[in-house]
C-alpha cells in the first residue's frame, strides 16, 4: 500500500486535506449533485487516510467515483493540486481490491479489439484510408470511430480541399484506443501494457494528429508518466489545423452557435484561443457559455465517470446545457462532449464540420 504514496503524493494530499476548501463549488460532481462525498478535499481525505493505512474501502470506492479529471478545482487551489493524478491512484487501489465492474469489461474489450467497445472498428471501411509512413497520420480515436465516421470524412474532405500534407489513417494494426479509459478507471498496469503496444504500433510515423483531447493528453502525458517514450510528435487536431493550413471559407456561415471548452484542450493543455480563432474562419458570429476558457464546466463526460457513475454524469451534462437556448449548435473539439450534448438532445459539432458546411 504504502509503495502508491512518494513524497510529492503525499505532501498533495496533506495539503489538500487540510486546506480551507475554496475548491467546494468549482467542483462539478460536488455541485451538481450535492453530495459531500465528491467535495475535492473530501476525496483526497479518503486518499490521504488510506495513506495512513486507516481508511473505510467502501467510503473511499465511492467517493472516488465522483471526479471527472477536469481540474476545475485547480483553478481555485492556492497549491494547484492536481486532484486527478490523485484520483488516479486512489482508483488503482479500488482496483487492487475490488475494481469497478466495468473496469474488468473493458480491459478485455481492448484486449481482444484494440477499443473500449468491443467492437471491430476498422478504418477499411472508410472512403479515405491511404497510407504514406513517416508522415502525418491521423489518429481519430475509438469515440470518433464508433459514433462519428461521418464527421471523420468531412475532416478528410477539407484536409484534402487545404492541399496539405497529410497520411490518412493508421494502419489496421494499430488499436483504436489509446488506453485512457484503463488509467482513468486504476488499471495502471493493463493501461502500461496497452500504451506499449499503441507506440510499437505506430514506430513508422513522425507526427500523429488526434482528433481527441483525451488522446492527445494521454500521448503527451500519461504515457510517460508509466514510463512509456512516445518517439513521435503528437497534435491535437486543433493544434494541427492552426499551423498547418490556411482554409479558405467559400461561405461565412450565419447560423446561431456556441462554444464550448473541453477539459482536456483547455485547461489540461490551454488551448482556448487556438479553437476560437479556427472558428472565427467560417462563422460570422460564436456565442460563449456563462462560464467558459479555465472557469467552463465539464460536461460529464471526463474520468470515465458515465461508466462508473452515470447518474452523477447526466446531472453534470444537464446542468452544462440548462441555461443554453435550444436554437444554439455546440461547437465543441471533442467527441466524448460531443456525445453528452447529443445524449440530451442537442446539435454537437466539431470544427471539422463547421469547415465542411463552409466549403459546400
Amino acid at each position: 500500500m504504502k509503495d502508491r504514496f512518494d513524497k510529492s503524493t503525499l505532501k498533495s494530499a496533506t495539503y489538500c486535506t487540510f486546506c480551507p476548501k475554496m475548491c467546494r463549488f468549482a467542483c462539478p460532481a460536488a455541485e451538481f449533485s450535492g453530495d459531500e462525498a465528491f467535495v475535492p478535499s473530501v476525496k483526497v481525505g479518503a486518499l490521504w487516510e488510506y495513506s495512513r493505512e486507516r481508511g473505510d474501502f467502501g467510503v473511499a470506492r465511492y467517493s472516488f467515483t465522483g471526479c471527472f479529471f477536469c481540474l476545475e478545482c485547480r483553478e481555485y487551489c492556492y497549491h494547484e493540486i492536481d486532484v486527478p493524478s490523485l484520483m488516479a491512484i486512489g482508483r488503482s487501489i479500488v482496483h487492487a481490491y475490488q475494481p469497478y465492474e466495468k473496469t474488468i469489461e473493458i480491459r478485455k474489450n481492448i484486449e481482444t479489439s484494440g477499443n473500449m467497445f468491443g467492437d471491430q472498428l476498422a478504418w477499411n471501411d472508410l472512403s479515405f484510408s491511404r497510407v504514406i509512413e513517416k508522415e502525418v497520420v491521423i489518429f481519430p480515436g475509438c469515440h470518433v470511430l464508433k459514433y462519428e465516421k461521418e464527421m471523420l470524412e468531412k475532416a478528410f474532405a477539407v484536409l484534402e480541399r487545404s492541399n496539405v500534407n497529410f497520411a490518412g489513417l493508421p494502419e489496421e494494426a494499430v488499436p483504436a484506443c489509446c488506453g485512457y479509459p484503463l488509467h482513468a478507471l486504476g488499471d495502471i498496469e493493463g493501461f502500461k501494457e496497452h500504451a506499449a503496444k499503441v507506440v510499437q504500433s505506430l514506430k513508422t510515423v513522425a507526427t500523429l494528429v488526434t482528433l481527441c483531447p483525451h488522446c492527445a493528453y494521454t500521448f503527451k502525458n500519461i504515457y510517460s508518466s508509466v514510463g512509456v517514450k512516445v518517439p513521435f510528435e503528437v497534435l491535437t487536431h486543433v493544434e494541427y489545423l492552426s499551423q498547418a493550413i490556411r482554409f479558405v471559407p467559400e461561405r461565412i456561415l450565419h447560423d446561431p452557435f456556441i462554444y464550448h471548452d473541453p477539459c482536456y484542450l483547455g485547461r489540461h493543455m490551454g488551448l482556448y484561443s487556438e479553437a476560437r480563432q479556427l472558428v472565427w474562419k467560417a462563422v460570422d458570429d460564436v456565442a460563449e457559455f456563462l462560464h467558459s476558457r479555465g472557469d467552463a464546466d465539464c460536461c460529464g463526460a471526463g474520468g470515465m465517470v458515465p461508466y462508473i457513475n452515470e447518474s452523477l454524469a447526466d446531472a453534470v451534462t444537464e446542468a452544462r446545457l440548462k441555461d443554453v437556448d435550444e436554437r444554439y449548435e455546440i461547437i465543441a473539439p471533442c467527441p466524448h462532449c460531443r456525445l453528452r450534448f447529443r445524449d440530451k438532445g442537442r446539435v454537437a459539432l466539431d470544427i471539422f464540420d463547421i469547415f465542411e458546411r463552409a466549403i459546400r
